[in-house]
C-alpha cells in the first residue's frame, strides 16, 4: 500500500471509529488531511535543513492533492476563496525557499489548514462533481446542439475566441501590453470563472487543463517577446482548435455560465489570478498529470 493510500485509510478508519457518518469520511476530508500531512512533512524537512525537499513536498500537496479540491471549492464556495487558498501554497513554498524560521512557517501552515478545514463542510454538503457520462449519455438538463456542444459551453467558447481576437488586434496595432492583458483576462474571466476549467478537469483530465493554461501562457509569451502577428495567431488557433474538439460532448457542471454572465474581477483580481495560473507552469508542470506517482 502506498503512503498516500495508508494515510487515507487511517483517516477513514479513525473517523468511522469515532462515530462520524461515512459521508464525513469522504474524499474531501481525506484530501484535506493529506494536505496537512504533506505540509507537516515539508516542515520536518525544513527543520533538517532540506529546503529543496520542503519545497517539493509543498508542490506535492498542491499539484497532487489540492488541485482535486479546486473545482469543488469554486463551485460550492467561490472562485475567490479558491484563489486565496491556492496562493497560500505559493506563500508557504516561498517561506521554505527563503529558509524562514520554522516557527513562522508552522504558524502560516496552521492558519492555512484552519481555513481549508473550514470549507470542508460546504464541500461535503454541496454539489459533487462526477465523472464524465458514458458514451451516448447526455448531461442532466443538457440540450446540446447538432454539433454536440452545450449552449453554455458554446457561448464560453465564443467569448474565449473573441477575447483572443481582441488581443491579436491589439498586438497588430503595436500595443503588446494591452494584448497580453487581454490574453490573461480571457483565461481568468472566461476559461476559469465560467468553470470551463472545472469541467475540463472533471470530465477530461487535469493534464488537459494544464495544457490549456500552458497554451494561454505561450500566447502571452509570444506577445511579450514581440513575435509577429502570424506566430501569435497560430498559437491562438492551436488553442481554439483543441477547445472546439473538447467542447463536443462536454457535460455541464454546476455553475456553468454563458458569455457575459460570469463574475468579472477587478484588475488586481484577474491579474493576480492569471499570475497564479502561469506560476503553476514554472513551479512544477511535471505534477499536473493526475494523482499518485509524485515524489513521496
Amino acid at each position: 500500500m502506498t503512503g498516500r493510500a495508508m494515510r487515507l485509510s487511517a483517516l477513514a478508519c479513525a473517523l468511522l471509529l469515532a462515530g462520524v457518518p461515512a459521508r464525513a469520511a469522504s474524499k474531501y476530508a481525506a484530501m484535506t488531511e493529506e494536505i496537512g500531512g504533506l505540509l507537516d512533512e515539508a516542515l520536518a524537512r525544513s527543520r533538517k535543513g532540506d529546503a529543496e525537499g520542503a519545497q517539493r513536498k509543498t508542490e506535492t500537496a498542491y499539484f497532487e492533492v489540492f488541485e482535486n479540491l479546486e473545482g469543488p471549492i469554486r463551485v460550492n464556495v467561490s472562485a475567490q476563496a479558491n484563489y486565496e487558498l491556492e496562493e497560500e501554497f505559493s506563500a508557504i513554498r516561498a517561506m521554505f525557499e527563503r529558509k524562514e524560521p520554522a516557527a513562522a512557517v508552522e504558524a502560516r501552515i496552521a492558519a492555512f489548514m484552519a481555513r481549508l478545514r473550514a470549507v470542508v463542510p460546504r464541500l461535503e454538503g454541496g454539489v459533487e462533481l462526477t465523472a464524465a457520462a458514458a458514451d451516448g449519455e447526455t448531461a442532466p438538463g443538457g440540450a446540446a446542439g447538432s454539433d454536440g456542444v452545450e449552449p453554455a459551453w458554446r457561448e464560453v467558447g465564443r467569448s474565449i475566441e473573441a477575447g483572443l481576437g481582441s488581443a491579436l488586434e491589439a498586438h497588430k496595432r503595436g500595443d503588446s501590453s494591452k494584448a497580453a492583458d487581454l490574453v490573461s483576462r480571457t483565461l481568468v474571466e472566461h476559461y476559469a470563472n465560467g468553470v470551463l476549467e472545472v469541467a475540463i478537469r472533471s470530465h477530461i483530465s487535469q493534464a488537459r487543463n494544464f495544457e490549456y493554461i500552458s497554451r494561454f501562457s505561450d500566447v502571452e509569451g509570444l506577445i511579450k517577446s514581440g513575435a509577429d502577428a502570424a506566430s501569435v495567431s497560430a498559437g491562438m488557433t492551436d488553442l481554439l482548435e483543441q477547445l472546439r474538439q473538447d467542447l463536443r460532448g462536454l457535460p455541464l457542471v454546476p455553475g456553468a455560465v454563458a458569455a457575459g454572465k460570469g463574475p468579472k474581477a477587478a484588475d488586481r483580481g484577474w491579474r493576480a489570478a492569471a499570475a497564479g495560473f502561469f506560476r503553476r507552469i514554472k513551479n512544477g508542470a511535471r505534477r499536473v498529470t493526475g494523482m499518485g506517482g509524485g515524489e513521496r
